[in-house]
Parts: structure tokens; sequence; C-alpha cells
């Protein structure tokens, strides 16, 4: 429901995917999302996890295409 996040599944390119944004994914798993949805806070971790998983994903599915967005535009101007 979230490929932007997760990927089209577990296909092979991510599975031998040694890059070390990949392996940070793989080591730091879910903590990394509720990390970036609470601005890096330690004192808000217990009311991220409390929060709606949907509600969670949707923002950082929007968050995430808004970066890649930005990325490109700021790309073209260079």
């Amino acid at each position: 429901m979230f490929p932007n996040l997760f990927g089209e599944g577990n296909s092979a390119d991510q599975q031998n995917d040694y890059s070390e944004e990949a392996q940070f994914a793989k080591h730091w798993g879910w903590y990394q999302y509720i990390y970036q949805l609470a601005k890096g806070e330690i004192g808000r971790f217990d009311s991220i996890t409390e929060e709606p998983l949907y509600k969670c994903l949707t923002l950082l599915t929007f968050e995430k295409q808004k970066a890649q967005i930005e990325i490109k535009q700021a790309k073209r101007k260079q």
C-alpha cells in the first residue's frame, strides 16, 4: 500500500542492495520512521507510536515524495 516507502516487495534487487542507504534501512528498520516522525525528539517517541499506523505512513509518504520533487527541482536549477 505504500510502495514509495517500502518498494514493490522483496525483489532480488532490493535483497542484494548493499548501498549505505539500504544497509542503514535494514539495520534501523522502523526506528528510522519513528525518529523522523518525532523529528529526533526522544520525548515524542511514545506519542508517535500511539498514532494510527496509516496516518503515520501517509505522512511519511508525503514527506518522501515532497523531498524527491524538491531535489529534482534543485538539480534542474543547477
